[in-house]
């Protein structure tokens, strides 16, 4: 594997795949939800999987290798618990004395690659992927289940309970009381003007608070997907 300093989305840009206003978007949204630069990319619609993987091919003079009919063995499996895989989207190869082989999306990326060595306390040997292969193949070596590209789902597990969600009509009473409920600071005076411009400041930021929160828990129970967000709101900011 070639050695360098070039990252993914200077990769990318410079093969001319994306511009550098879709490069700044994307690492704007992986900075406000996080998650890998290449997945928010796809997530966003700027690239699909195969032209990431032909950009780092080329880059790095490697091939990108392929799990579908690939056996892994236990040891490998064992050196790498469930959690740990999914957080940072890896699938563990094969484990020889200190060294960790594993496939992951994005080789240049650094960070993951440092986090890991530190937290498993062995060297790590990276090899490109594509990612929605080493999300199969996480799902069924430590699941037993396929993975639908949402969420990881096992027909032996109950589905999560229905969440019921509540209209902003509805909601617009208890934002309004919690915003009126906020104390102005003892010895502050304010004209009316003053303390009505006020009073809507707390309102939007509260508003804004509960959109954050409501929009984090639909997230988190995989109701809607940061695919799905991140294009209504590429849809919402092209009407405004």
């Amino acid at each position: 594997m070639k050695h360098g300093k070039k990252r993914l989305g200077e990769m990318l840009t410079e093969a001319g795949v994306i511009d550098n206003m879709q490069l700044n978007s994307a690492l704007g949204q992986q900075k406000q939800w996080g998650g890998k630069l290449g997945s928010v990319l796809i997530e966003m619609g700027f690239v699909d999987e195969q032209s990431i993987v032909s950009v780092l091919e080329k880059q790095l003079g490697v091939k990108c290798m392929s799990l579908e009919n690939s056996e892994i063995p236990q040891k490998a499996l064992n050196a790498v618990k469930l959690d740990i895989a999914k957080k940072y989207c890896i699938m563990p190869l094969d484990v020889d004395k200190n060294t960790l082989s594993i496939a992951i999306s994005d080789p240049t990326d650094v960070r993951t690659l440092d986090e890991l060595s530190f937290i498993l306390g062995v060297r790590i040997k990276p090899a490109l992927a594509i990612e929605s292969e080493i999300k199969n193949a996480i799902a069924r070596y430590y699941e037993g289940t396929v993975h639908t590209g949402k969420t990881y789902k096992s027909a032996r597990e109950p589905m999560p309970p229905k969440m019921q969600i509540i209209r902003t009509e509805a909601a617009a009473p208890l934002i309004e009381q919690n915003a009126e409920d906020m104390q102005i600071e003892r010895g502050t005076t304010f004209s009316p003007e003053e303390i009505s411009e006020k009073s809507a400041d707390q309102k939007r930021t509260f508003s804004e608070t509960v959109v954050e929160a409501l929009t984090a828990i639909l997230l988190e129970k995989g109701i809607i997907t940061k695919e799905e967000l991140a294009r209504k709101i590429k849809e919402k900011s092209s009407k405004s």
